[in-house]
């Protein structure tokens, strides 16, 4: 059995709740604690400054802002803020430290001292002859997402002429003359396309056609799909695969292998369907367009194929042979003698 290593130690706000995927080392200066250094358990790369005690709330706040961000609950903003005394104290307290002092061990890795981030950034930015701002420093600012969109959708609603010029999208400005896309629930298309064609296909046709389409419309309900717009190339491929999962699920019940005309005639149905709602201008041109390109790997019609020869042994021939007549008979011989010809016209490789 391996053998476990030793489990990850927290930091706990100043109220002594644990912050899962918080930690915390000590920042060293002459093998005095002079503070701890925060960084993300598992992405230890990820740093949040060096603070004086475990407990500090700064940065819990910041790992709890990144941790939001991570989850698409917040959008990062880049701003610039004065260097202040403390973060000069801060760096002279790591040009200060002694190289050659003992380094304690925590957790089995070394605790080094370690400039800030911030000023290890624009030093090597100064060495590669980029400019340096040694007057601010970035700083992220993390906004819920909610917020920003919501703020975001209000000023270009309200002010587009405004919104355009600022964001720098003279498009902007005429997005309230856009028409709204116009759409079509499944369930109708289908209905349009069967009432209109009932009677320009056969009864069997028409009622397979039904049936068909029905268990596209109830496919595309449970994950959530009921309008022609919302269709893309992942829920056409997402049915392709459904169709194949339940044709051979049928093929192993019946025990014979099902014809790929099951999978043609759902493909097909789905295509004719929404190609008609297209000829009857219920949905645009561009938006039919892009459908077509979304179906058209997922639900490329399967290729049919000649009917299996039911190859006959001899003892077989030879019982139809006793209990056929005279006529029969010479159509057999005739019908065999044909099949012969084209063998042996068409070699079978």
């Amino acid at each position: 059995m391996a053998k476990k290593g030793r489990p990850p130690t927290f930091v706990r706000d100043p109220e002594g709740v644990e912050i899962h995927g918080l930690s915390a080392k000590p920042y060293l200066n002459k093998s005095d604690i002079k503070g701890y250094r925060f960084y993300a358990t598992f992405f230890p790369a990820v740093t949040f400054g060096i603070f004086p005690t475990r407990d500090d709330a700064e940065p819990i706040t910041r790992y709890l802002r990144w941790r939001a961000e991570q989850e698409g609950e917040t959008v990062r903003f880049t701003v610039k803020r004065p260097i202040t005394t403390e973060d000069h104290a801060e760096v002279r307290r790591f040009l200060e430290s002694d190289p050659s002092a003992p380094v304690e061990v925590v957790d089995g890795v070394p605790q080094f001292p370690a400039p800030p981030d911030w000023w290890h950034q624009k030093v090597c930015d100064e060495m590669e002859g980029k400019p340096v701002d040694w007057d601010s420093i970035p700083e992220d600012l993390l906004i819920p997402a909610k917020v920003v969109w919501s703020t975001v959708g209000d000023f270009i609603r309200s002010t587009p002429q405004k919104a355009a010029k600022l964001i720098g999208i003279p498009q902007i400005a005429y997005l309230t003359d856009l028409e709204k896309p116009r759409t079509l629930n499944l369930s109708l298309a289908g209905t349009n396309y069967h009432n209109d064609k009932r009677a320009d296909i056969t009864n069997k046709q028409w009622k397979n056609s039904k049936v068909w389409w029905a268990e596209f419309v109830k496919y595309c309900g449970d994950l959530g799909v009921t309008e022609v717009n919302q269709l893309d190339f992942d829920i056409f491929q997402q049915y392709a695969n459904h169709v194949k999962t339940q044709q051979s699920i049928k093929s192993a019940k019946t025990k014979r292998v099902k014809a790929n005309s099951y999978r043609r005639s759902r493909f097909g149905t789905v295509t004719t369907v929404i190609n008609y709602a297209a000829e009857t201008q219920k949905i645009d041109a561009a938006e039919w367009a892009r459908l077509k390109l979304a179906w058209k790997k997922p639900l490329r019609l399967p290729k049919q194929k000649e009917g299996q020869k039911n190859i006959l042994t001899p003892g077989e021939f030879q019982a139809m042979l006793d209990k056929a007549s005279d006529f029969d008979k010479a159509l057999l011989s005739r019908q065999s003698l044909v099949y012969l010809m084209r063998r042996l016209r068409k070699p079978p490789y």
